[in-house]
């Protein structure tokens, strides 16, 4: 880095330190990644009460403003991850049963952890949270309908300063013959196949009847006459399944293997749900199925090792590049458990451009499209005015672990760059 970019550097995270109280500030002559349209050299973004209000060159400052000085620099959206667990430790679990589609991750959700301070000071501004997961890789699943996603900034002293909406999507953690669990000789079998079919058809029936029951709820409600309504007793787990039922709400499905994806397309076609298919490990193998089905994807396996003893060990990392060549529609989630691997989002996308993936692709597939997917393509995503002001400054390209990320903007206030790695730097520092 040559004085001239350490000098600027310097001046842009001074001008955004903290304790600044503006409400308006002009990021001038950054190169602008807008993702929605072309990038923009040497442009100017105006950030008024935590949305963009304006892009272009030579903007003036307006009467108040606070300006950065960001030439050298790189503007761009926050990144969103839609596989995170921040904020959901020690909520992971329940002893409530296995369908909960009524539960709220977000009266769960804690907001400050060190967790969100990582990840925030890598880029990640925004991530939606989900229920029902732990252990190693956050492969374990506790219960079939843990509850609802909810979708936060990653700043905010309490839940509700941090919403951008806690109505997300229901989990469902479809239910798996768990290919990897049984042999075909059960005296060897780790759980014996006709147990593991068993609870299959179990938890399968049990789902059936879930929408079953609510949709004939639904529409016993929407029967009732107004004189009668005030006498009707809400049951809350179809009350929330109302919306799912309905195509309101959408149910992001967790299955990996292509056996699992297969049966929960089949199944969610069959009771017409708006749904996404949630981890996808193994799509690589049923690309065209998933094409002939328009099926949507969150791909977090992006630096996982592939199941079987005879998969070519990189097809995990050229998946993403084989899913853009169909043409299927997809975002990437950061893989891990607990929302620790949030932070490596970027790195994960760049881990994805090496092995094939489209450098714009990489960069709307953890930006705009899971805003899209999830009815927020106006409010997150992409540089454009009237959004969400979710912007990261970075000397250099996002995907690469050297960039130095030099200020991170949530809702139009810049954000502290401090972490739990930093402070202990500074602790135990003396001690060299």
């Amino acid at each position: 880095m040559n004085a001239k970019n350490l000098l600027l550097a310097a001046t842009a995270a001074l001008a955004l330190a903290p304790a600044s109280h503006a409400q308006t500030y002009l990021i001038r002559g950054a190169r602008v990644v807008t993702v929605s349209g072309p990038v923009m050299l040497e442009a100017s973004v105006l950030v008024r009460d935590g949305k963009i209000a304006d892009i272009g060159s030579n903007l003036p400052a307006p009467a108040g403003a606070e300006v950065v000085e960001a030439r050298g620099l790189s503007l761009y959206p926050g990144l969103f991850d839609l596989s995170s667990q921040i904020g959901m430790q020690g909520a992971r679990e329940n002893t409530m049963g296995e369908l909960l589609p009524h539960l709220k991750a977000f009266w769960s959700y804690r907001c400050e952890t060190e967790l969100a301070e990582l990840a925030r000071v890598n880029g990640v501004t925004h991530v939606m949270s989900k229920p029902g997961r732990g252990g190693p890789g956050g492969r374990l699943r506790f219960g079939v309908i843990p509850g609802q996603a909810t979708v936060m900034n990653l700043t905010g002293a309490t839940p509700e300063k941090a919403e951008i909406t806690r109505d997300g999507p229901i989990m469902l953690n479809f239910p798996t013959v768990g290919v990897l669990e049984y042999t075909g000789d059960e005296r060897f079998a780790v759980v014996p196949w006709s147990t593991t079919k068993n609870q299959y058809d179990k938890s399968l029936a049990d789902l059936r009847r879930l929408f079953a029951s609510a949709n004939d709820y639904a529409n016993r409600k929407g029967a009732l006459a107004p004189d009668t309504a005030r006498a009707w007793k809400p049951d809350l787990m179809l009350e929330a399944m109302i919306p799912v039922v309905q195509g309101r709400r959408a149910v992001l499905i967790d299955a990996n293997s292509d056996v699992d994806i297969k049966a929960a397309v089949e199944f969610a076609s069959a009771i017409k749900l708006n749904y996404f298919i949630d981890g996808a490990e193994q799509a690589w193998k049923i690309l065209d199925f998933l094409k002939e089905n328009h099926v949507r994807l969150i791909f977090e396996a992006t630096q996982a090792v592939p199941p079987g003893e005879d998969d070519p060990v990189d097809v995990i990392y050229r998946t993403p590049a084989m899913l853009q060549e169909k043409g299927i529609p997809f975002s990437l989630g950061a893989s891990g458990g607990g929302g620790a691997d949030t932070r490596h989002l970027g790195y994960q996308a760049g881990n994805a451009v090496a092995y094939g993936l489209s450098w714009d692709a990489a960069l709307r597939a953890i930006t705009l499209t899971p805003a899209e997917m999830l009815g927020l393509g106006s409010e997150l995503g992409s540089i454009d005015k009237g959004k969400r002001a979710n912007l990261v400054l970075a000397q250099g390209d996002i995907f690469e672990p050297s960039t130095r990320i030099v200020s991170v903007f949530i809702d139009g206030r810049p954000v502290s760059m401090e972490t739990s790695q930093t402070r202990n730097y500074e602790i135990y520092r003396p001690r060299q």
